[in-house]
Order: structure tokens, then C-alpha cells, then sequence
């Protein structure tokens, strides 16, 4: 899918990492989570680590429960996000 996006920003297709959020790995953890549990809900998100291949902003879809890994990642995923809700 090209949006126009593509052009603008150079290295596309690229890939992109997720991760379990902090609430699903919790989840999985179940009713014996506690918060001394914290460095074990941790790794396991780092555990959970997946690269995805887009070609657009326009063509991610973030599973439920899962988050991008990367501050640029997010970054510019917002920026995209905000500016398609302005229109």
C-alpha cells in the first residue's frame, strides 16, 4: 500500500518490533501475580519481542495486547495517527 508516506520517508519497507504489554504478561500470570512478581512480568515482555514487516504506517496493525518496543517506533506512529485524525 503506498499513502503517499512512503515517499517521504526513505528505508520503506521496514520492520517494526512489538512486545506483550506490561497488563497482557500480568494477565498470563494469573490470579498468583503480585507486584514482587514485577522483574518477572519484565523479562517475559522481552521474551514476548516480535518483529513485524510493513510497508506504510497506514498498513500496521498492532495485535491486542501488544505494543511497539521502540521510542522512535511510537514516535512517529503518533505523529502519523494525529495527522490522519486532522485530516
Amino acid at each position: 500500500m503506498n499513502d503517499g508516506e512512503n515517499e517521504q520517508k526513505p528505508g520503506w519497507p521496514r520492520e517494526v518490533w512489538i512486545q506483550k504489554t506490561y497488563e497482557a504478561k500480568a494477565a498470563e500470570f494469573g490470579d498468583d501475580y503480585n507486584a514482587d512478581d514485577d522483574d518477572a512480568v519484565l523479562f517475559a515482555m522481552g521474551e514476548s519481542r516480535r518483529p513485524l514487516q510493513i510497508d506504510s504506517w497506514a498498513e500496521l496493525k498492532i495485535p491486542d495486547g501488544y505494543e511497539l518496543v521502540g521510542e522512535d517506533d511510537r514516535g512517529d506512529y503518533d505523529v502519523y495517527r494525529e495527522s490522519k485524525r486532522r485530516g
